[in-house]
């Protein structure tokens, strides 16, 4: 649910809005066993969920921002969502007093489950110890063409 905090965390820092303004939670989750070999690890999962991010007495002045940044943060958080066929965000706005309202949101994530060998794991399988975290990856940065 590495998505879906990190866009809480992201609202937080718009103008007016405080952590105690925001309810954020993963519903209708699903997880599909995946057993993808990263080379240094595995991608043992995708988990899709719907995350539903409450916000109290937001701004009312403020939500246009929240929605021109929700569009920027996901093209630069959320990269390949075309391709996974998420669904678009969900907005609900319900008008407060004159000056706040009670926004909704409910985007659609589909996060990779990744697995990294650690002698200190808490995950036991096949024969060794694994640890949750993200698979790394290593890029060359030289190399030798050689003919053959």
């Amino acid at each position: 649910m590495k998505l879906l905090t990190a866009l809480a965390q992201y609202i937080e820092t718009l103008p007016g809005i405080t952590r105690d303004q925001i309810d954020a939670f993963a519903d209708l989750g699903t997880l599909a066993p995946t057993g993808v070999n990263l080379g240094h690890g595995f991608e043992v999962g995708r988990f899709k969920y719907d995350a539903v991010i409450d916000i109290d007495r937001c701004p009312a002045q403020v939500a246009t921002l929240l929605l021109a940044g929700l569009v920027v943060w996901l093209s630069e958080n959320d990269p390949g969502r075309d391709e996974r066929k998420l669904d678009d965000p969900d907005i609900d706005v319900t008008l407060g007093d004159d000056q706040t309202v009670f926004v909704q949101i409910t985007v659609e994530f589909n996060e990779s489950v990744e697995i990294v060998e650690d002698y200190a794991g808490l995950i036991a399988w096949d024969g060794r110890t694994w640890t949750v975290a993200d698979v790394p990856v290593y890029v060359a940065t030289s190399g030798t063409v050689e003919k053959g």
